[in-house]
């Protein structure tokens, strides 16, 4: 029964990590119901097989209720979705979430569900990722051609000009991918610097490649946000092995390569005259030819030295984490005195006119917000920026689930956040931090960073649940 349980999981995480990513409908023109039309199609058909399976495991008093505190999180956090969309004006449309984008309570529960299924009765295994890397390496292929002037697939027809570099592959969205490489490549990395197996190392590393061109051709500034925050993180991890650390300036050379290519290619000439922010850095010929040679560098030195050095790689992580830290640093406060309104293409108007709202909800409004996906008409004064354009999400998680879950909604979400991070702190301390905890963790870790500045999506979150009941079951994997 446990064999079949946990192959029924693995059919499922595979088709909804690559379904989900491949639909689409109308080209880009219905791409926010396609995936949720995907969505709702394969949880709806999963969770009646998993209404089976539970109560016969009630019937046969075989099934467990006990709860971590991650977990505890998640029901609370569903149930705070559930009581704000039926408090709602319309309780029907936040249910659904159709005013939105989609992310309504149902999505909520549905992904719950999955998350406690997936916990509950998958034997982990590795080799999952195989199928998901496989089909996700041919979207992003199908992306970077796209954005070189080459649109396979048509994607692009009818698109305005502007536009034409706001949507990738069958992804949607360039910011959606931005959390889902977030999740993605932290994840892949921290397989490639273990992995073994020389077919292991190809594929971990073909996928690195495409991930990467994937990242620097989006120009979103979210994307390096995350894989930033993921990437201080994972610093100690990196440092404490000098063949991880070996791979690591491998992965450095694959990214100032390709950014290097990608500012000498003619066919991504009109790609990079709208890039700006931190892409400008990451997309600057000079920046990223020093990377190179100074990766290159670094990589073979540590391939010719034969010595372990461990304490000249404590005192390289020392520096490495200072700097790092003091760039963050800046970089927070030239944020803190130069927000405006104008910040991150008008973000810093859509959270100042949500937090002015927030300010003027009733008792009711403030505890439990307006319901997911009701913010359909709040930002009536923001969209003349926006040339008349809708604007129904915050571009911000902790601010959208403020203004739509109110304050029981956000302390919740910030509860899931403050679990993970504690249970890896005793992880680490009881030393069960594996690769696979470490590696799901980083993932976390990258998307929730990216999250402070994008909005919540269909895509993402189906990818999110999974990597985050993945994490669930790595720390009881060295117990």
């Amino acid at each position: 029964m446990t064999e079949r349980l946990s192959r029924i999981c693995s059919i499922f995480i595979i088709l909804l990590l690559t379904v989900v990513a491949v639909y689409t409908d109308n080209r880009y023109f219905n791409i926010i119901e396609a995936k949720f039309s995907a969505f709702f199609c394969l949880s709806v058909i999963f969770v009646f097989c998993v209404s089976i399976v539970t109560v016969y495991k009630i019937i046969k008093k075989s099934i467990k209720f006990d709860l971590n505190s991650i977990e505890i999180s998640v029901v609370v956090f569903t149930l705070s979705c559930l009581i704000s969309s039926v408090l709602s004006k319309d309780p029907a449309a936040s249910f659904i979430g159709y005013n939105g984008w989609y992310i309504g309570s149902f999505t909520v529960v549905m992904l719950a569900v999955i998350f406690f299924f997936i916990t509950r009765n998958y034997l982990y295994s590795h080799n999952i990722w195989l199928s998901i890397y496989a089909v996700n390496a041919v979207l992003l292929l199908v992306g970077i051609l796209q954005f070189s002037g080459l649109d396979i697939l048509g994607l692009s027809e009818g698109l305005m000009d502007k536009q034409k570099y706001q949507y990738f592959s069958t992804y949607g969205n360039t910011n959606w991918l931005s959390g889902y490489i977030s999740l993605m490549l932290p994840l892949t990395s921290v397989f490639f610097t273990e992995v073994k197996s020389k077919l292991g190392y190809i594929v971990n590393l073909s996928f690195i490649c495409v991930l990467a061109g994937s990242t620097l051709l989006i120009i979103s500034d979210g994307v390096y946000i995350g894989l930033g925050i993921a990437l201080i993180i994972s610093l100690r991890y990196l440092f404490n092995e000098k063949y991880r650390l070996k791979r690591s300036f491998l992965i450095g050379i694959i990214f100032s390569l390709e950014a290097l290519i990608i500012e000498l290619l003619p066919c991504f000439e009109p790609l990079l005259k709208r890039v700006t922010g931190i892409c400008s850095v990451a997309l600057d010929i000079r920046v990223s030819t020093v990377a190179l040679l100074l990766f290159l560098f670094l990589y073979i030195k540590l391939t010719l030295d034969k010595r372990d050095m461990p304490r000249i790689r404590e005192k390289f992580f020392k520096s490495v984490l200072i700097v790092s830290l003091a760039a963050l640093l800046s970089v927070l406060l030239y944020t803190v005195f130069t927000f405006n309104d104008d910040f991150g293409s008008h973000r810093g108007l859509i959270w100042r006119v949500s937090l002015e709202k927030y300010a003027d909800f009733d008792l009711k409004g403030k505890i439990f917000g307006l319901g997911p996906e009701m913010l359909r008409g709040q930002y009536t004064d923001v969209e003349r920026v926006f040339e008349g354009l809708s604007v129904l999400s915050s571009h911000s998680e902790p601010v959208q689930i403020l203004m739509t879950g109110g304050v029981l909604g956000v302390l919740s979400w910030f509860s899931i956040i403050f679990f993970i991070i504690k249970s890896r702190q005793k992880a680490v301390e009881k030393g069960r931090a594996s690769t696979v905890n470490t590696a799901y963790f980083l993932s976390l870790c990258g998307y929730i960073s990216q999250s402070l500045v994008n909005s919540a999506t269909t895509l993402n979150l189906c990818l999110l649940s999974v990597v985050l009941a993945f994490y669930v079951i790595s720390l009881r994997l060295n117990r």
